[in-house]
């Protein structure tokens, strides 16, 4: 499984769970050059997803979105060592975009 294949499993997720407008979404990914997991140090893998997400959904809401992304992906990634997922709150009153 590529990269991409990875950032479109997690966007699916995010078009599906019914908290956001499609045109909200932006799904990306970094490459992490420098790392150490567990006891496999250099040798281990690991995905971990960050939602950034503006502020007043519910930690019900949100769990059910972290656990959605997560079971979406160790489905597919058996081969890899640790997969995460967190959320963090976005403060709406000085979020910006245009």
């Amino acid at each position: 499984m590529t990269q991409y294949d990875i950032v479109q499993k997690v966007h699916q997720v995010m078009l599906e769970c019914g908290l956001f407008t499609p045109a909200d979404i932006k799904t990306r990914s970094y490459e992490a050059e420098d790392f150490c997991v567990g006891a496999k140090g250099r040798d281990g893998s690991f995905i971990h997803v960050s939602v950034w997400l503006l502020e007043g959904r519910t930690n019900e809401q949100k769990g059910a979105l972290t656990g959605a992304i997560k079971a979406n992906l160790c489905g597919v990634l058996k081969n890899v060592d640790q997969v995460s997922v967190d959320i963090q709150d976005m403060v709406r009153d000085t979020y910006r975009k245009c």
